[in-house]
């Protein structure tokens, strides 16, 4: 189901970069982070507040942020009463990442797909009485 919201994010033409990948406020939270380098809920909501027309709540990004924590996003740290965010990877290196991800999840499905196909047409072809050979695996010699 994450892969079929993947996809559908990564098709969406009014989307770009990280909101390809991501949710627009978990985007634009990460995105600050990147920026900063390490920031308080504080810094995050101030900076997205100036370029917001609507004005979000600081409990609101504090979520974001503590669930982009538990995804592996950003790592927390306590400074005196104050919790500080950084990346837990540049934002070079999740791209890179995710793209591999995307990648193999698109392999997956080519292959679930390849394989509906190939069952399809043996079934198709049985009823015809014709026998469909086998592709030749790697190492093996058509002959």
């Amino acid at each position: 189901m994450q892969d079929r919201r993947l996809f559908r994010q990564l098709s969406d033409p009014t989307r770009s970069g990280s909101e390809r990948l991501l949710g627009e406020l978990e985007s634009d939270v990460m995105e600050a982070v990147w920026a900063q380098g390490r920031a308080s809920v504080r810094r995050v909501l101030d900076l997205l507040n100036a370029s917001r027309p609507a004005h979000i709540a600081y409990t609101t990004v504090l979520t974001v942020m503590q669930r982009l924590a538990e995804k592996g996003l950003l790592e927390r740290q306590r400074v005196g009463n104050t919790d500080h965010y950084a990346a837990c990877q540049s934002r070079e290196a999740f791209f890179s990442e995710s793209s591999g991800r995307i990648v193999r999840a698109l392999l997956l499905q080519l292959h679930l797909c390849l394989e509906v196909g190939k069952a399809t047409l043996v079934v198709a072809t049985a009823g015809l009485g014709l026998m469909v050979p086998s592709p030749a695996r790697p190492g093996e010699h058509e002959g």
